[in-house]
Parts: structure tokens; C-alpha cells; sequence
């Protein structure tokens, strides 16, 4: 059995992972969440065949909800293990931030890593691109995951170059990008609906429905699921997004993000 372990807000880990899903065949799923089951976890790690860490890249480094999974996770030391990240730029240190966790918690190292391209969804800071772009840039992001399923497969290894410096940088840069209390700013307009949505898709357990609208309890993870995912584009932060179009992975589907 291949394991996957994936974090995702919107989507693109997940589709990375059912991509590679298809070509190895027999894989099982688990998602890094606040209420996850970690007794779960832990007998589907000592199960697996091989293991594959997939999360996005949050200011240049890991989302706080999977370097703090990782540093409390052990792996066994034999099982094939890798990380695929998302990112709209560039890796920077996350792909050292899980070598240093797995050396941390496990005394050990990644076989090998992977980088994958895919389109934005911090809507917080900018608009998504348009649909055209976003349809290429999928799409070639399953082309490069057949091949990364087949270096998978044959059980190929690629040592992580650590770089423990930007690692520092990068964590530094999330505290400043990523805060818990960025949620601050977000509220629902007079378009919302009431359907729940953005609660059932938070993987922080971080909204409650109050008189059946969202409230936020400031433990953000930044994964942009709410105000992406909302079917009406009620969810705002500050005044920028009333205007800016909404983006999660045109291959996954809101009941697929909605946490079990």
C-alpha cells in the first residue's frame, strides 16, 4: 500500500495526490487536519510501502498545521519516503523543513523530493490569474507528476540540498505572511447564504456559525478554503477581494475539501 499524507486548502495537493495515485495504484489517503485521527495515522504509516509528504509552500517553508505534524510523527526508517510541495514560485527551504523534521522525529532522511508548479490561491494578497492560465498550468502539472510517479515507482533517490539558513529566513517570513490572527480580516457580506460551507472546509476548525454566519476563532492556518470556496463569493478579506475572481483546483470539487 502507498500512503499519501497530504495538507491542502483548496486543492492542488489533492490533485497532485490523485494524480499520482492512479499511476502507482493501490494508495490510500490521509489529511493532515486539527481533528485528524493519529492513531489512524500511525497504523497507516507502519503499513505503507512508501510514503509521500505533499503540502503547499507558505512563505517559502512548510504550513504551521504540517511542520508541526512532522515533528511529532515518527517514520520508519526502511519505508521509501518523499515530499512533493505546490507552489506558485519557488520551494525555497520547505523541502529542508521536512528533511529536518524526519531527522528530528526519526533519525533519518527523505529518499527524494519534488517540486510542482501550480496556480495561486492566496487571496489575500493578489487576484487569481485567469481560467485559461490556470487550465495550462494544471495541466502541466499532471504531465510532470506521471513522470514523478515513475521515479516513484522504481524507487529513485535524490538527496535533499539542506539549506538550514533560508530554512531560518523562511520560518521568519511566516510569521510575518502567515499569522493566526489574519482571519481578523476576513467577514462574510450580505451575499452569504448560510449553507456552512466555509466551516466544513476548514482544516483548522477555525469557524463556527454564529445565527448561522461565520465566525472566525483566530487560528488561521492561511489555507484560503473558506473565501475560495464559498459558492457565492460572500467571504471577503478587507475591502481588495470584493472585486478579484475566486480560485481553487478546477479538477477537485468543494465535497472533496470538506473535512470528514
Amino acid at each position: 500500500m502507498n500512503l499519501i499524507i497530504y495538507f491542502t486548502g483548496t486543492g492542488n495537493t489533492l490533485h497532485a495526490g490523485k494524480i499520482l495515485a492512479h499511476e502507482l495504484g493501490d494508495t490510500t489517503f490521509f489529511r493532515i487536519s486539527k481533528n485528524m485521527d493519529k492513531a489512524k495515522v500511525r497504523e497507516l504509516i507502519n503499513e505503507a510501502a512508501s510514503i509521500g509528504i505533499l503540502a503547499p509552500v507558505y512563505a517559502g517553508t512548510l504550513p504551521y498545521m504540517v511542520s508541526d505534524f512532522l515533528k511529532v510523527t515518527s517514520f520508519p526508517q526502511d519505508t521509501y519516503i518523499y515530499s512533493l510541495l505546490t507552489c506558485a514560485g519557488s520551494e525555497l527551504s520547505a523541502h529542508t523543513d521536512v528533511e529536518l523534521c524526519l531527522e528530528e522525529t526519526s533519525k533519518r532522511k527523505v529518499d527524494n523530493n519534488f517540486t510542482l508548479t501550480y496556480p495561486s490561491n492566496f487571496q489575500t494578497h493578489m487576484a487569481p490569474k485567469d481560467d485559461q492560465t490556470i487550465k495550462k498550468v494544471v495541466g502541466d502539472a499532471e504531465d510532470e507528476l506521471k513522470k514523478i510517479a515513475s521515479i516513484i515507482e522504481k524507487r529513485e533517490k535524490e538527496a535533499i540540498k539542506v539549506k538550514k539558513f533560508m530554512a531560518a529566513i523562511s520560518r521568519a517570513s511566516l510569521k510575518i505572511f502567515v499569522k493566526k490572527n489574519t482571519d481578523k480580516n476576513f467577514y462574510s457580506d450580505d451575499k452569504c447564504i448560510s449553507c456552512g460551507i466555509c466551516q466544513k472546509v476548514c482544516p483548522a476548525a477555525n469557524i463556527d456559525l454564529v445565527e448561522s454566519k461565520p465566525r472566525w476563532k483566530n487560528s488561521c492556518e492561511s489555507c484560503m478554503a473558506c473565501i475560495n470556496l464559498c459558492p457565492v463569493k460572500a467571504i471577503q478579506y478587507k475591502e481588495k477581494t470584493k472585486t478579484w475572481g475566486r480560485y481553487s483546483n478546477p479538477e477537485i470539487n468543494t465535497n472533496e475539501l470538506k473535512i470528514n
